[in-house]
Parts: C-alpha cells; structure tokens; sequence
C-alpha cells in the first residue's frame, strides 16, 4: 500500500512537471527557473513529509512543530514590519492559525494508515 501511495504521489509531481514545462515555455528565463526551483522544493517537502510518515511516525509529529512555529513567528515578523496596523485583521488570523496548528498537531498523533489516506 506505502509504495502504492508513493507511486501516486510521484506521477502527480511527474504530472505536475509536464505543466511546468508547458507553462514555462513562454515565460522569461529567470521567471521560469524560479517556478522549477519551486517545483523541486515541494517534491523535496512532499517527500520528506512521506518518509517520515513511513519511516517513524514522532519524526512526522516534530515536523509539524518545525512547521507551525516559524509560521506564527513570520506572522508576527509581518505585523511588527506592517507598523501594528490592522491589529483585529491580525488578531483573528493569529487565533485561527493557532486553532489550525492545534488541529495539524493533533493530527500528527494519528494512525499511520489515517494520516497516509489524508496525505494523499
């Protein structure tokens, strides 16, 4: 079933690659090198959330916690450069991001099975 699921995933990065080609082809060379760079950071991130799923699990969970917190910290970056403005906007993006995060964290203590069916 892993490799089944693997397999899935790759085909639709392999996918995904043919219409980066396509996209690309009439936009500028710079243009079109930072979506292939974008492209490989995702199959890079997908892949690592994949093996540590399959591989052990608590390395999953920490992953997660590697991915809120610098979350809420650039959340914060920005409102502290945006001068404090639009302090509800912020407030209400932070509580839901936390409520999120809670709900990702959570989630990473799942069954193996359960967070491979959701991953794909």
């Amino acid at each position: 079933m892993i490799r089944a699921i693997y397999i899935f995933i790759l085909s639709y990065f392999l996918l995904g690659a043919v219409g980066f080609y396509f996209i690309n082809r009439k936009k500028s060379r710079e243009k079109a090198r930072e979506n292939q760079i974008k492209l490989l950071t995702y199959f890079i991130i997908i892949n690592i959330l994949f093996f540590s799923i399959v591989i052990h699990k608590e390395i999953f969970r920490w992953i997660t916690v590697v991915i809120i917190l610098p979350g809420i910290f650039e959340m914060v970056r920005l409102f502290r450069r945006s001068g404090y403005c639009h302090r509800t906007f912020f407030s209400f993006s932070l509580i839901l991001m936390l409520l999120l995060s809670a709900g990702f964290y959570f989630f990473s203590g799942l069954d193996k099975g359960l967070i491979l069916y959701s991953f794909l």
